[in-house]
């Protein structure tokens, strides 16, 4: 069976190199289309401009000072949004001017829909940031970022349509702050409040979500309140009638506004300063760390402070809301609480702990606080089981070497902890899991024989037991793998899972450590995946799997998830395509795909980076462009990109090693 020669392509803009690490050209694109438009703006208004940015951000500088003891938003953040506050000015003007020549200069109606537009406009890069963000990083918001943001876009905003309008009057008008000025008795109150009061209520809502009628009041106050005022300001601006003063009346000649403003800035900064002192889980790894305990530098350090804030936001998300409404936020506290762990415990110098990385599992927020005994407690197995040894623990159970009493086969059996057997949802979930390790049967995959309860109620699981090099220490022990090499291990691994797939089971944590190298009887390499336990059972006739597999089951390593799991959204067979994928293109670099500081970060790159060509990682070798179409086509991030199934993805590589052997017939060394 041959695969198609038309492989597909991966879906990327691809990336450019910047120091030590890489930018997408599509975000280069974007950055350098709006900083055309506001260098165009300068280059038209002159020192107007220079007058209109500094006024404007004299506004910003301050109230990220003043908001820093409660804000994780960072800087490069606020920047990109002055900007395309910036930029929805031109598209504001162009409306408006559209608009007065469809209506009529005169027309009474036009301040009111001009005033409607540009305050959507200012708010719209506000919510389509929270929105791309919701799986993610919104939920380490506080909603002093929020209204943050709204302040940074509105003076962006604010900035263009003062360069190019209002800078030459500021003579002659009374300042009563950067943002605001005072012209006849009437406070305008400015885009920056505007906008900023519009964002403060959607952050006030968004942190009490949980209180539904916060979503349905709370959030659209803001924005009503600031389209009315603008809206009134400039009706009443051109005229002096006694409607103008019945709707200046009733704003309060717009200061109001600025009460408005006040009030919820001050209420967003004491929900936040409540949720970082009162809800943040009292764990000795989320302590400030002392001066002998910090960080081998500031940056580090004040990375701890801010990852500890948006551990403190999300957890109050996920403490606060109910049923599947709690996954999104439980994947946040999961990851972040992991990294601060590690900033706590890890003292290994920067290459090991990159190799520690790679073997990071994702902890269970409600479990990450139990207790953990330093020694494997000692095991009542069946009388037909001998203990031997200790294999290895984590987070959820322990390994042991045995033997079998009768035949003297050397097997694996996996025990629950002892204090996480005590809750039944947890027996059910190691059950579940060994029902569909015990439906699985291929070569390349572990044999389960046996499982059931010790005499102390403790679940185990019997199984093969793998001895050999794992992919991780084949890879640093031994350099990246040639291709004829490669191609031999992933189709053994992609025909394994297939076999795993087509009974509905996933894995959910593919790695190279998961993955064992030994011999077959012709010396080539045999592939054996292993650690089924996080698999989760897609099938439909399995124990209520929603129920085994609800909010807080978060697992996977950081280094090798789908860009959907570090969402915490759906899964399916295609998220194992994905993680393999990660193993693959580490396989051929030695290097993995998406490595950032930290293991959010790294989430980060899973979301939203494509890696370099592995032909750029090794110029040793050649790699054939039908070999990196098919990696591509396994880390694309939407999974309907991707290889339908692992038989897809098989039949690939079997086209592209017999490719090897057709174009060069008696392989070179390299290839073999």
């Amino acid at each position: 069976m041959t695969a198609n020669p038309e492989l597909k392509l991966a879906n990327t803009w691809g990336t450019i190199p910047l120091g030590r690490s890489r930018l997408q050209v599509r975000s280069v694109v974007f950055w350098l289309s709006i900083a055309v438009w506001i260098l165009w703006t300068c280059i038209r208004t002159g020192p107007q401009a220079l007058i209109a940015l500094a006024y404007n951000t004299a506004f910003v500088i301050p109230m990220m000072i003043i908001s820093r003891a409660t804000t994780t938003v960072p800087i490069a953040t606020i920047c990109t949004i002055i900007l395309c506050g910036g930029f929805m000015m031109g598209i504001a003007g162009s409306a408006g001017a559209e608009m007065s020549k469809a209506l009529g200069v005169e027309n009474p109606l036009v301040p009111f829909f001009q005033a409607t537009v540009e305050e959507i406009l200012k708010i719209v890069p506000v919510v389509i940031l929270l929105w791309r963000g919701r799986k993610f990083s919104s939920l380490t918001l506080g909603a002093t970022d929020v209204l943050l943001l709204g302040v940074a876009c509105g003076a962006g905003f604010a900035f263009v349509e003062d360069a190019f309008m209002h800078a030459a009057a500021w003579q002659t008008q009374v300042l009563w702050l950067p943002s605001a000025e005072v012209i006849n008795g009437r406070m305008i109150a400015g885009h920056s409040i505007w906008t900023g009061l519009a964002a403060g209520t959607i952050g006030l809502a968004l942190m009490r979500r949980h209180h539904k009628k916060s979503l349905f009041i709370l959030a659209p106050f803001g924005i009503a309140w600031a389209i009315i005022d603008h809206a009134i300001n400039n009706y009443a601006s051109s005229r002096t009638d006694l409607s103008a003063n019945v709707l200046n009346w009733i704003t309060g000649n717009g200061y109001i506004t600025i009460v408005l403003f006040v009030s919820c800035y001050v209420a967003a900064i004491l929900l936040d300063r409540f949720v970082l002192f009162k809800t943040l889980p009292k764990i000795p790894e989320f302590r400030i760390p002392s001066s002998k305990d910090a960080a081998d530098s500031l940056q580090n350090f004040w990375e701890f402070v801010l990852d500890r804030r948006r551990l403190a936001y999300a957890h109050y998300r996920y403490s606060n809301r109910v049923g599947n409404d709690k996954r999104d936020p439980a994947l946040v506290v999961a990851i972040l609480m992991q990294h601060l762990i590690n900033c706590h415990t890890s003292k290994v110098p920067e290459p090991e702990q990159e190799k520690k990385e790679a073997d990071l599992s994702l902890p269970e927020p409600k479990l990450l606080s139990a207790p953990q005994s330093a020694e494997a407690p000692i095991l009542d197995l069946p009388d037909r089981y001998l203990v031997l040894s200790v294999v290895s623990q984590g987070g959820m159970g322990v390994i042991y070497k045995a033997q079998h009493a009768m035949t003297g086969a050397k097997l694996a059996v996996k025990t629950l902890h002892p204090h996480l057997a005590k809750e039944q949802i947890n027996v059910l979930r190691f059950e579940q899991e060994a029902r569909a390790a015990s439906a699985l049967k291929h070569p390349n995959l572990v044999v389960v024989h046996d499982f059931g309860l010790t005499p102390s109620k403790i679940p185990f699981l019997v199984m093969d037991l793998i001895e050999g090099t794992n992919l991780q220490q084949e890879i640093s022990g031994c350099g990246p793998l040639s291709v004829v090499r490669f191609c031999n291990i992933f189709i053994q691994s992609s025909d394994a899972l297939a076999h795993a797939h087509k009974r509905g089971v996933i894995h959910r944590d593919i790695k190279p450590s998961n993955m064992i190298l030994a011999a077959s009887d012709d010396g080539q390499d045999f592939i054996r995946i292993v650690d089924f336990g996080i698999a989760k059972v897609i099938a439909s006739d399995v124990l209520s799997t929603q129920e085994l597999t609800q909010t807080g089951d978060l697992v996977g390593s950081p280094l090798y998830m789908s860009p959907e799991q570090c969402m915490g959204i759906a899964l399916d067979a295609r998220s194992d395509i994905y993680s393999l994928g990660c193993v693959m293109y580490e396989a051929i670099t030695g290097k993995a795909p998406f490595l950032g500081a930290n293991s959010v970060q790294t989430i980060f790159k899973h979301i939203h980076e494509m890696p370099q060509q592995p032909q750029i990682m090794r110029p040793d070798i050649f790699i054939p462009p039908a070999l990196e179409q098919v990696i591509f086509r396994t880390l694309q991030k939407d999974p309907a990109a991707r290889y339908a199934n692992m038989d897809e993805l098989r039949i690939d590589l079997e086209y592209v090693r017999q490719l090897l052997i057709d174009e060069y017939g008696e392989l070179q060394p390299e290839y073999r």
